[in-house]
């Protein structure tokens, strides 16, 4: 029997994989599921930092994607693994985890995270036996199609932003690590890493800007999919309104684009998020569970800790 070879994916890997994604019905699904491998196809290290092929002869048995974006403190990085169904218990996931492994630990990343949605819980033991452990959990929330209204806040611009203003984007980072510095799976962001997200991941956002202050005082982040990844207001205008006006612009953007299901994901715990998703007309629909493995690499803080449950 040949042997398997994992290597690095190549445009000559291209036909192998659509081949292998249109006979597990996803290349063509319609959700966020087939856009992910649908983009991949087109731009395999866009969104990706490493994509690896487990091969036999010409046949493609199983791939492993690492994601450029950070997650978490300390940083780590995304993997999604996928092992054809002909091909698992062969021991071939473990190999495609092990060089995403070191793959992110060559490049200083102490942690490698995996996300599990409802439905993929066949996946738990794969993640168990390679040394994952649960790090949090979250409710998937989208909007279900209903009214939401919102209005605009005096003194305050808002605009639909997809990088390329350097200034802006500092001013942006700052925000968010004040709005997220008690969220964990967060990292630590800069100007550079804002732009990354809007225009290397196919992202935009939803900037307040405080018309006197010229300071940002909310942001929401979206998607051209349907994941709609954050929304973050300053405190002072907390119960003004502007978390649903800026949430609000986001969704007639979603709805002009034909996406009618937008989904995010909120802390069980974070009463506050949930009741304003509540009241734009969005509500629970499933779960999710974030899992974490060590990749060897030392890590700049002393351990993992749980994720804190506020969410502007």
């Amino acid at each position: 029997m040949t042997s398997i070879v994992l290597e690095p994916y190549g445009k000559d890997h291209e036909a192998g994989l659509r081949q292998q994604l249109d006979a597990a019905g996803i290349v063509n699904r319609q959700d966020g599921v087939g856009y992910f491998w649908r983009q991949l196809i087109d731009e395999p290290y866009r969104r990706n930092s490493a994509v690896i092929v487990a091969r036999q002869g010409e046949m493609i048995v199983g791939i492993a994607v690492v994601m450029c974006r950070a997650y978490g403190r300390p940083e780590g990085r995304c993997s999604m693994i996928i092992v054809f169904e002909d091909w698992r218990r062969q021991g071939i996931g473990t190999r495609l985890k092990e060089a995403a492994d070191r793959h992110m630990a060559e490049a200083g990343m102490p942690l490698h995270y995996a996300m599990l949605y409802e439905g993929q819980e066949d996946a738990l033991p794969f993640l168990e036996a390679t040394g994952f452990r649960e790090v949090c959990k979250d409710i998937v929330i989208a909007w279900n199609g209903g009214d939401y209204s919102y209005t605009p806040v005096e003194g305050v611009h808002c605009r639909e932003y997809r990088g390329g203003d350097p200034v802006l984007n500092a001013k942006i980072a700052e925000f968010q690590n004040k709005a997220f510095v008690r969220e964990t799976m967060v990292p630590h962001l800069t100007a550079d890493s804002i732009e990354g997200i809007l225009s290397g991941d196919g992202h935009w956002m939803m900037v307040a800007v405080e018309v006197a202050t010229d300071e940002v005082v909310g942001v929401t982040e979206c998607t051209d999919n349907a994941l709609f990844p954050s929304i973050s207001v300053a405190r002072r205008y907390w119960a003004k309104g502007l978390a649903e006006w800026i949430g609000g612009l986001s969704l007639d953007r979603y709805i002009a684009a034909g996406i009618d299901k937008p989904w995010t994901i909120a802390r069980p715990e974070n009463r506050a998020s949930i009741a304003y998703l509540k009241r734009m007309n969005w509500h629970p629909v499933s779960h999710s569970i974030t899992y974490a493995s060590p990749t060897g690499a030392a890590p700049a803080d002393a351990s993992v800790s749980e994720p804190a449950t506020e969410r502007n």
